[in-house]
């Protein structure tokens, strides 16, 4: 008896047997970085902000640098990515000459290229005074050479962050302000975008004065908009709540662990659904010197860090990454003079012990995750989101993500118009929130192979690319469904997506099978093929597939499975999923 109407025809059969994508199932044994730089710029300045992005449009992510940080005047930098490793020495090189700090990309003006937002510190030999923020505005394959967009006021800016705090689908330029060195408070920032025109003087100021080094967004209680975190130097780590699409100008949380924030990031370690807070503690100002974390509990930060690195020294950086590919978020942190260090997450908790050092020693300012030769690629199609009526702001499963191909509402595709994001972060903010009972989804690519590039502010050193090298098969393959459970007489559907991880033509075989219920094999195994596929170098082929799934289906849960190789014996990789006939 045919349980499910999967017709034998020879076409069929090819793209059922074309059901591929990556393996990333199963957790790695190590962190997979190499600990030595497959690539080291060339130049001389003091780098500071760094940023991953497609600038120029050809699939390739180009690595943007921020320069200067209160040491010189320096040109910023985009070293170009050449079909899987950056260029030496950047091929765009702005006329401007600033102090510049950390850095953001996004599409600020709608126009389908990446913008360059960047904040400028202060230069020290002049007794770091404040200079204006700027943007350069992409003109189609590379940035403008002078920034066309620049603050009226001028501060101390030392971290930025883009986001969409009044959530409409644009984005917002946000600024960390104030000098620690010579005690300055300052209050920070957020220039709001009204159609993709930044306004030159800010809208919202914090009613706090204080010197702050980093700003971070993130949904911290799950009410569907963006809250604003702030890391501080010589006091308290703040968040400020948007209510609405308000952003409190009094922050409602405070630390009371006082410390020497330069750097702060969110991500859920504990995998509860909340974002927790990582920060960086710089101890050159008197500070502990810790990397630290704090609990999200249930939408509201705990008091005091519930984890400490134990290393201590010039903290500078934190960043979240699923390194290792095991589903959970591992950190990456940074110091002065001091190597790079990954800290594992196990079962949800950050080891106190670094599982990754570099072999390397400098004066880290930033560390930024990206897949740079696009080996580890996986599209993710129609990740369905519930709509609540209320929420503007999703968070895809895998982030930081690659390239966001769609954002559909009702099953229609929003246009740029309707929505911006954050790669790095991995939310999208809609104009509008869905009604209640609409479906959400998100088609993006992600990576299971993320490198990591590294910022150096020793002008000696140049910068750095640590590439990730996964223990991959030649072929991996992936089924995707976001369908746990069909009624009989519904519709199955899919995606699937085949790759090859070579540089060489592969020639190998595909065939699907189904186990019952019962845990019984279907006796009409295999369902599919062997079928022969052909992949050229790095190939990736996908497919979107739906079944009819009858009446007299068995009620159960059901496991579909595919499987390359070279029978009969040769097994090089398989994927699974399951789903569940309802009456």
């Amino acid at each position: 008896m045919r349980l499910l109407s999967w017709a034998a025809n020879p076409c069929l059969a090819v793209l059922l047997a074309l059901i591929i994508s990556g393996l990333g199932s199963e957790a790695l044994a190590a962190i997979p970085l190499e600990t030595s730089p497959a690539w080291t710029s060339i130049d001389d300045n003091y780098s500071t902000g760094g940023f991953w992005g497609d600038i120029d449009g050809d699939g390739w992510l180009d690595l943007a640098v921020g320069n200067g940080n209160d040491m010189d005047f320096d040109p910023d930098n985009v070293f170009f990515n050449q079909e899987g490793m950056l260029e030496l020495t950047p091929s765009w090189v702005s006329s401007d000459l600033n102090c510049g700090a950390h850095i953001h990309l996004g599409d600020i003006d709608k126009d389908g290229g990446l913008d360059l937002a960047i904040g400028n510190l202060g230069y020290y030999l002049q007794g770091f005074p404040p200079l204006a923020d700027e943007v350069y505005f992409n003109q189609g394959t590379t940035f403008e050479l002078l920034p066309s967009w620049q603050t009226d006021d001028v501060n101390n800016t030392f971290g930025i962050a883009l986001g969409d705090p009044n959530g409409d689908g644009y984005l917002d330029f946000t600024a960390a302000n104030g000098m620690g060195y010579t005690s300055t408070p300052q209050a920070n920032d957020i220039y709001f975008n009204s159609g993709g025109i930044l306004e030159t003087s800010p809208s919202w100021t914090s009613d706090e004065i204080d010197n702050s080094m980093d700003v971070a967004w993130g949904d911290i209680d799950n009410d569907g908009d963006l809250d604003l975190a702030v890391g501080n130097e010589l006091t308290f780590d703040r968040v400020y709540y948007n209510n609405d699409g308000v952003v409190e100008t009094s922050a409602s949380w405070s630390s009371t662990y006082n410390d020497d924030a330069i750097a702060i990031a969110w991500g859920d370690v504990d995998g509860d659904g909340y974002l927790d807070l990582a920060v960086a503690n710089n101890d050159q100002l008197g500070g502990s010197g810790y990397f630290t974390l704090y609990e999200n509990q249930g939408g509201s930060l705990s008091s005091m860090p519930i984890w400490y690195s134990q290393w201590a020294g010039y903290a500078s950086y934190v960043s979240f990454a699923d390194v290792d590919n095991d589903e959970d978020f591992d950190l990456a942190a940074g110091g002065w003079w001091e190597p790079c260090r990954i800290y594992e997450n196990v079962n949800g908790s950050l080891t106190t012990w670094p599982a990754w050092t570099s072999a390397t020693s400098s004066v880290i300012e930033a560390m930024v995750w990206g897949d740079v030769d696009n080996d580890g690629l996986v599209t993710v199609y129609e990740e369905a989101k519930y709509a609540d009526g209320v929420m503007k702001v999703f968070y895809v499963d895998h982030w930081p993500f690659h390239e966001l191909l769609d954002v559909t509402v009702g099953g229609t595709s929003l246009p740029i118009t309707e929505f911006c994001y954050d790669p790095n972060s991995g939310w999208i903010s809609l104009a509008a929130p869905p009604p209640v009972g609409y479906s959400v989804s998100f088609t993006y690519r992600y990576s299971e192979d993320l490198d990591l590039a590294v910022t150096n502010w020793d002008h000696y050193v140049g910068n750095y690319l640590f590439l990730n090298s996964p223990d991959y098969p030649e072929i991996t393959v992936r089924f995707t469904t976001y369908e746990a459970s069909v009624p009989r007489g519904g519709e199955l559907d899919y995606w699937a997506e085949v790759t090859n991880h070579t540089a060489q033509p592969q020639t190998f075989w595909g065939a699907a099978y189904l186990t019952l219920p019962n845990g019984n094999p279907y006796q009409g195994n295999p369902i599919v093929g062997p079928v022969q596929i052909t992949l050229s170098s790095h190939e990736s082929r996908e497919v979107h597939m739906t079944h009819d799934v009858p009446p007299t289906t068995p009620l159960g849960t059901f496991t579909y499975t595919v499987k390359v190789g070279h029978p009969p014996n040769t097994l090089i990789d398989s994927d699974t999923f399951t789903f569940t006939t309802l009456p």
